[in-house]
């Protein structure tokens, strides 16, 4: 997301190895990620907010 400044405390605290900083932001693999939220909790920046995929609402 923009304000992400590819800090990777994100993909280091993610338990399932869900995230990955490809071109200097997150990105979050939704097909891995179990929307625990540590890593909304984990950003410095805020950027991440919301982890729940349209699918799984």
């Amino acid at each position: 997301k923009i304000g992400c400044i590819a800090c990777r405390i994100c993909e280091k605290k993610c338990p399932v190895s869900a995230i990955k900083v490809i071109d200097n932001l997150a990105v979050i693999d939704y097909s891995i990620c179990t929307s625990c939220g540590i890593c909304v909790e984990a950003c410095p920046q805020k950027v991440i907010v919301n982890v729940v995929p349209k699918n799984k609402e």
